[in-house]
């Protein structure tokens, strides 16, 4: 896979660009871009704009997005002070 490549060849905070975002995301380049442009609340990942036309996500960002929206399985146990 080309993220992969990507990231072996650049190791920690890599920065990506869109195409390679979203297959790491499994999601459409499409989708990044329309969540970038979206009014706030903004959706997507956190992501840096070098100018004008150039956007790049940080692979650690990408990580914690994806953290952000994980959703616990019900046999996990619950979490001590939960109600």
């Amino acid at each position: 896979m080309k993220y992969e490549n990507q990231l072996a060849k650049f190791g920690g905070g890599t920065l990506v660009d869109t195409n390679t975002a979203a297959e790491y995301l499994g999601l459409s380049n499409q989708w990044l871009r329309m969540a970038r442009m979206s009014n706030p609340p903004w959706t997507g990942p956190a992501f840096v704009k070098i100018s004008k036309r150039a956007v790049r996500y940080k692979v650690e960002d990408l990580d914690q997005f994806v953290a952000q929206r994980r959703v616990p399985s019900s046999l996990e146990p619950a979490e001590a002070g939960a109600a």
